[in-house]
């Protein structure tokens, strides 16, 4: 049997990385996606004051992945292998719904006004 053929390490990390740096720079410039987004959010929303909504949302999401990836290594290194599988289906699923409704104060926070919505 032959070996498959190992990719040179450079291109390699340049297809790894290549796409995350792409990513990274087109989420710099909010300009490039504002011509697909502007249709679908209203302008109040989307430049007004309540845009803070959309970066608060996105911090307390990341807050939510971390803080669930860590749980879960911890369960993982610690507890036996039944358990972890157990605390996945029955213990994620719960801690997702706590973590949405503590977002509800956030939401109401930064709601638009009915004023907003209806641009008057």
């Amino acid at each position: 049997m032959s070996d498959k053929p190992q990719l040179n390490p450079l291109l390699k990390i340049a297809l790894d990385l290549g796409p995350l740096l792409l990513f990274f720079y087109a989420n710099s410039k909010p300009a490039l996606f504002e011509p697909w987004i502007a249709p679908l959010i209203p302008r109040a929303v989307a430049g007004g004051e309540s845009a803070g909504i959309f970066v608060a949302t996105a911090v307390f999401m990341v807050a939510i992945v971390v803080a669930l990836a860590v749980l879960n290594e911890i369960v993982w290194r610690t507890q036996s292998t039944d358990t972890w599988v157990t605390f996945k289906v029955f213990g994620v699923m719960p801690l997702t719904f706590v973590f949405a409704a503590l977002q509800y104060p956030l939401l109401t926070k930064h709601a638009a006004s009915p004023k907003d919505e209806t641009g008057r």
